[in-house]
């Protein structure tokens, strides 16, 4: 496997390397996911590459029986989000990373 030096900039921005951007696939207007790892790590997927591994994470079923499970977790991520969102205290920092990461966990993120 390869490997690609990325240097933080100025402003915290950093520049993916073109040899990396075609080899990993991404597009001009990609939007990509990073998430910590551990402590100097992170990964970071495409939108798109988090969907198809959430769905290969879903319960397979015959005839309707994925699609009610489907909806099912739908509505239950539905339900836990809004309840999130209500009870949202946005002057705490803590409190929305600890949000966020129940959230990026709830998606198999973590």
């Amino acid at each position: 496997m390869s490997s690609y030096r990325i240097l933080v900039k100025e402003k915290g921005r950093a520049v993916l390397p073109a040899a990396l951007r075609q080899v990993c696939a991404f597009d001009v207007g990609d939007e990509l996911i990073a998430v910590p790892v551990g402590p100097g790590r992170f990964m970071v997927e495409t939108r798109q590459a988090v969907l198809d591994r959430i769905w290969q994470g879903l319960p397979d079923g015959e005839g309707t029986e994925g699609t009610e499970d489907l909806e099912a977790w739908r509505q239950h991520s539905e339900e836990g989000r809004r309840g999130r969102l209500d009870s949202a205290v946005v002057s705490d920092p803590a409190a929305s990373d600890a949000r966020t990461a129940a959230m990026l966990a709830e998606l198999g993120i973590d």
